[in-house]
């Protein structure tokens, strides 16, 4: 890499860094880093970020299912798939019921 493409990316990685720690909740922030690092070819620092997402914020289905999403666009759909099932495992309670308002659209075609 050139050496300016260097600094922009290390420049880009703590940008990304500053604003997940400013918001660390915020799925979309914590998506943008997964990104980025999979832009940089760097699969298991995007694994990386989303795990330490689902850490940082455990009550937060959404981040764990980025996390799922990204194991299995990773080529990983054994993975994904174990993953959600030890998150169902931990929560059982939080994933059998249906999200408040839900109405199912039994009978639509």
């Amino acid at each position: 890499l050139p050496e300016d493409e260097s600094l922009d990316r290390a420049a880009a990685r703590k940008l990304l860094d500053e604003v997940v720690a400013l918001e660390p909740a915020r799925l979309v922030h914590r998506q943008r880093l997964a990104s980025f690092h999979l832009m940089n070819k760097d699969p298991a620092a995007a694994e990386a970020a989303m795990r330490e997402a689902v850490t940082a914020t455990p009550g937060n289905v959404e981040m764990k299912l980025a996390l799922v999403q990204l194991l299995g666009s990773q080529g990983g759909a054994s993975r994904a798939e174990q993953q959600m099932l030890d998150f169902v495992k931990a929560n059982p309670d939080k994933i059998a019921q249906p999200a408040r308002g839900f109405v199912p659209n039994i009978g639509a075609a």
